[in-house]
């Protein structure tokens, strides 16, 4: 179908689990907007899952899936948004190493052909990834979460981390935000209850 050939959008998140039925602990984000994506989902999913293999030459255990949205009204436009849950142990090797040097890459071959321009990552975009990652993780509106405490850390090469505690009902939530060479990492701590 050719409404699904062409991207102007691409939202990568991979999410590392320890078993395929419990909340995310940290997510890797690559978000690209108004950034025309030249390969096609099966080539973008290719790449992610052979980087993973680059340590034992199959995957390691993983959920993936890949939407597709298209708007078209008035001016037009097609995103694309694939999610993949990879198991944990997979932190730290050279299959992560590489899945996120694949990462970077898309995102430097996007911003050279769009007018698409890389920025620091602010609080307010920090603030938003928390409660979205929080939310969606332990199943509660985002909206519902307010900030208790947060602290930012500036990093030598420019980047940042942030940290907020955020209240929820029946306790607290915490997760850090990094901007790490153009990505975002996003870690959830365990919620303590009130």
């Amino acid at each position: 179908m050719r409404w699904l050939e062409r991207h102007d959008s691409l939202s990568v998140i991979v999410a590392l689990v320890d078993e395929p039925d419990q909340p995310p602990r940290e997510a890797l984000i690559l978000d690209l907007r108004e950034a025309p994506v030249a390969e096609s989902a099966d080539e973008l999913v290719d790449r992610l899952i052979d980087a993973l293999s680059a340590d034992e030459g199959v995957p390691p255990p993983f959920d993936l899936q890949v939407t597709h949205s298209v708007l078209s009204w008035g001016a037009s436009g097609a995103g694309l948004n694939i999610l993949l849950k990879v198991v944990s142990a997979v932190a730290g090797t050279a299959g992560w190493d590489l899945l996120k040097s694949t990462l970077r890459e898309l995102k430097q071959r996007a911003a050279e052909r769009s007018p698409w321009v890389e920025h620091p990552l602010s609080r307010a975009e920090a603030l938003w990834r928390a409660k979205w990652f929080l939310g969606h993780t332990y199943g509660i509106n985002p909206d519902g979460l307010e900030v208790v405490e947060e602290e930012e850390e500036l990093a030598d090469d420019g980047g940042s981390t942030w940290r907020f505690r955020l209240s929820a009902q029946g306790g607290e939530l915490s997760a850090d935000v990094v901007e790490e060479h153009g990505l975002v990492r996003i870690t959830r701590h365990r919620m303590s209850r009130g």
